[in-house]
């Protein structure tokens, strides 16, 4: 009896997954995720924004906020154009600090040890129907509009910032020019 009840469950048996399958698997759920969110369009489009300059190019919104920092440079300058240049150079340097596959990659990784697969097949499910993609589109849309309030709130924080830093330093500095230590 024991022989033919052993003989059952072990034709009944499923291997267990090993840890390795379940991760790769977990990742391969959680790429689908990302994927039927758009997280990488909405990631690419922030980046694509970062480069944007606005009504006020970057050279000058720099120059409004710190004019001693460029010299006898101004923006009347007929080397303008090239401080612009520079600056158009350095904001694309600066922005373009990861990329979509990059911060998919970041995503998936962190998303695993998280979620369970079960979850992520529910999230996949309801992102990939006809309200998800309507909750998707309708978070694009909020943070394109986000993204023009933040980017005014930064710029009016820089521009306190700077202007409170340009006063702590040049009370150092006139400390410093008083006693040099």
């Amino acid at each position: 009896m024991t022989t033919t009840l052993t003989a059952m469950v072990a034709a009944h048996a499923q291997p267990s997954p090993s840890p390795a399958s379940t991760t790769d698997s977990k990742k391969q759920l959680a790429a689908q995720f990302f994927d039927a969110a758009r997280l990488t369009s909405m990631y690419d489009e922030l980046l694509a924004r970062c480069t944007e300059e606005g009504g006020q190019s970057f050279a000058s919104q720099a120059y409004s906020m710190d004019p001693r920092s460029f010299g006898s440079l101004t923006p009347k300058s007929s080397y303008w154009p090239d401080v612009e240049a520079a600056h158009r150079r350095y904001r694309a340097t600066v922005c373009s600090y990861s990329s979509g596959a990059e911060f998919r990659a970041f995503y998936v990784e962190h998303l695993v040890p998280d979620l369970s697969e079960a979850d992520l097949r529910a999230a996949i499910a309801f992102y990939s129907s006809p309200s998800g993609q309507r909750v998707v589109a309708a978070s694009e849309k909020t943070s394109r509009a986000f993204y023009t309030v933040a980017t005014q709130q930064m710029l009016a924080a820089t521009q306190a910032a700077t202007a409170t830093l340009q006063k702590d330093m040049k009370k150092i500095y006139d400390a410093y020019k008083l006693e040099p230590r």
